[in-house]
């Protein structure tokens, strides 16, 4: 039944399937190579098969997607972000350190809530 599922998502607009390629590499992970519908995809498969990175091509651009025990980003330079929703869903805290200035700005309401305490602590707390 998986085969069938995976034989139907790899057939192009012809009717045509494409069989997947795949290459395995260190660590028993492997990357495969696919066709979904228009889209081609390339994804990097843990040993048990779980899938760790996957780009998908579509007609819009590139779609990337990573799952894994921790990720992490480093750059001697900038890193920037830009897109319609930044949404970050932490189950423990977030935290952001800067030995520099921190700024926030919205050019609609700031609201910040907690079901605890808020403290503000510095040297001067200007208000308005």
């Amino acid at each position: 039944m998986a085969d069938d599922k995976k034989r139907s998502a790899l057939e192009n607009q012809t009717g045509e399937t494409e069989p997947e390629r795949t290459v395995h590499i260190s660590r028993g992970r492997s990357v495969a190579v696919s066709q979904d519908g228009l889209d081609d995809v390339v994804e990097i498969r843990a040993a048990s098969g779980a899938v760790e990175l996957k780009v998908r091509i579509t007609e819009e651009g590139p779609v990337l997607s990573l799952e894994g025990v921790r990720l992490q980003m480093k750059s001697a330079g900038d890193i920037d972000v830009e897109c319609e929703t930044f949404h970050v869903d932490a189950k423990k805290s977030v935290a952001i350190d800067t030995q520099g200035t921190l700024e926030m700005k919205s050019e609609e309401d700031l609201k910040i809530e907690s079901t605890a305490e808020i403290r503000v602590n510095g040297k001067m707390i200007w208000l308005n």
